[in-house]
C-alpha cells in the first residue's frame, strides 16, 4: 500500500451512500474503518445518528433475506 492509500475508503456522500459503502466493505471482510471528519463534532454526531442506524437496518434486512 502506497502512502495514504489505506485511507481511500470512499466513505463520502449521503448517509445512505456511506451506509451502503460500509456494507460493501464488510462483505469483503473489512471489519474496522478509520474515519475523519472536517467538522468533527457535528459530522460525528450525524454519523452516529444517521449512518450507523442505517447500517444496522440494512444488515438486519440482509440477514432476513438470507433466512
Amino acid at each position: 500500500i502506497q502512502y495514504n492509500d489505506g485511507f481511500k475508503t470512499r466513505l463520502i456522500g449521503t448517509a445512505e451512500q456511506v451506509a451502503d459503502r460500509i456494507i460493501e466493505l464488510k462483505k469483503i471482510g473489512i471489519n474496522i474503518v478509520l474515519t475523519g471528519f472536517l467538522h468533527y463534532e457535528e459530522d460525528l454526531k450525524a454519523f452516529g445518528e444517521k449512518v450507523i442506524p442505517l447500517v444496522k437496518e440494512k444488515e438486519a434486512h440482509l440477514q432476513l433475506q438470507k433466512n
